[in-house]
C-alpha cells in the first residue's frame, strides 16, 4: 500500500513540475527576446552574424566563409551610425546584410570577438 502512496505522490509532483514549466515558459521566451533586441539600432533579418577572419576592399571572412563586397557597401556601428571602414578589421563580431548575388551589402558592427 505503501508503493501506490509513493507512485501517487511522484505522479502529484511530476505534475506540479510540469505546471511550473509551462508557466515559465513564456517569461524565457520574452527575456530571450528582450536580450536579442538590446543590442542597439540593427536591422531585422541579418543575413549571419560572426568574426572577422580577415578583409580587403572587395572582400571578406566571417568565421572561415568568403563574400564579396556590393559596390556600394556600407559600414554602420552603434545605433545605425554610418562608420568608417577602418573601424572593421580581424576579430570584430559583425552582422551582416547580403543582396540576392550573395554579396554584402551592410556591416554592422557588434563588437570585439574576444
Amino acid at each position: 500500500m505503501s508503493l501506490s502512496k509513493k507512485s501517487y505522490d511522484l505522479q502529484k509532483l511530476g505534475f506540479v513540475l510540469f505546471l511550473i514549466g509551462l508557466l515559465l515558459l513564456p517569461a524565457v521566451c520574452f527575456a530571450q527576446q528582450r536580450s536579442a533586441g538590446s543590442t542597439g539600432n540593427y536591422p531585422e533579418g541579418l543575413s549571419g552574424v560572426g568574426c572577422i577572419d580577415s578583409i580587403t576592399a572587395k572582400n571578406v571572412v566571417i568565421d572561415d566563409a568568403a563574400f564579396k563586397l556590393a559596390a556600394d557597401v556600407t559600414f554602420y556601428k552603434l545605433k545605425g551610425q554610418e562608420a568608417s571602414r577602418s573601424l572593421f578589421r580581424p576579430g570584430i563580431r559583425v552582422g551582416f546584410m547580403t543582396n540576392s548575388q550573395k554579396q554584402i551589402e551592410s556591416l554592422w558592427y557588434l563588437r570585439s570577438c574576444k
